[in-house]
This record gives structure tokens, sequence and C-alpha cells, in this order.
């Protein structure tokens, strides 16, 4: 939701930036409209990069991760192969809302399960999962309520139709 206290190396892009970048480019604030997927996003990880003080340590928040292994995330991954520029693509990793639950990962409430690793980071407001090499970045539901009742406050969104 928001990388801009995160380590420059860690901004890989968030609702805070974009919606910066959209306005920045000329777009009104009040044209913009923000849709946000709920889902996880995987990452290949070893052990000492997710817990770098020992398997009964906290979680790092930002580990470092394999790039290269790419791993198929839900059934409704997509597939490795051309996209529709040709250019060949591997399994993109992401995980549904659904599938975080049947997984173990989340509760049908979106908080994350005592079955695995997590950490909430406060800087990108997103929890980070991790069990067998894999971190899951996944989408908190804590600041898609705080947006929620701001768009509630300062929108009516009755007048937007």
């Amino acid at each position: 939701m928001n990388d801009t206290c995160a380590p420059p190396e860690s901004q890989s892009g968030s609702a805070v930036t974009a919606v910066a970048a959209w306005n920045g480019a000329g777009i009104p604030f009040n044209q913009l409209v923000l849709a946000v997927g709920s889902y996880g996003h995987s990452f290949a990880v070893n052990q000492s990069s997710a817990y770098p003080n020992g398997p009964d340590g906290d979680l790092a928040l930002y580990p470092a991760f394999n790039a290269t292994n790419k791993r198929q995330g839900d059934a409704w991954d997509d597939e490795p192969g051309p996209d529709a520029c040709g250019v060949q693509q591997t399994w993109g990793g992401n995980y549904n809302f659904w599938a975080l639950v049947d997984a173990g990962y989340l509760d049908e409430c979106g908080e994350a399960t005592s079955e695995v690793g997590y950490i909430y980071d406060e800087c990108t407001q997103m929890v980070r999962s991790a069990a067998k090499s894999l971190l899951i970045a996944v989408d908190s539901t804590k600041p898609l309520l705080s947006i929620a009742i701001r768009l509630q406050r300062d929108i009516r969104i009755d007048d937007l139709f």
C-alpha cells in the first residue's frame, strides 16, 4: 500500500506512489480510481535469509530472494509462455485470497495464521508469511479498511454514479 518508507532497493511500487505518479502526470485526485487487488505474491527464499537470527527468530522484513526461481502460485496463476508481445514469461507466483486461506497462510478474515511465520510491516502495511522456502507478501486488511473509511468520509460514493 505504501512503500515510501521502505529502503530504496525494496521499493517496488505501491498505491501511494502510483496515485502520486498519476497525479504528477496531471490527473486530478478526484478523477483517479484506485483498484486494490487482494492477493499475495510469492518469492523463493532460503531459510537463513528469511530467518537471519535462526529458525526461532523473527522473520526478516526484506529478505534476499532468488529472482530466477519463479514458482507457481495458486491454481489461477498464469502459466509460463509468451505474453501478448511474444516475450517469454515464467510463473507469476501469485496467490488469490481464497488460495491463501486454503494453504493456511491466512484465516477467513485475512489475518495471518499461527501455522506459518509472519510479520506485519508497518511501512508497506503488508503481511509477509514464510513456509517451505516461500515468502508471500500479502495485502493486509488494515490499510484497506482505513482507505474505505477515508473514502466514505471524504467522497460520497453515490455522487460518482
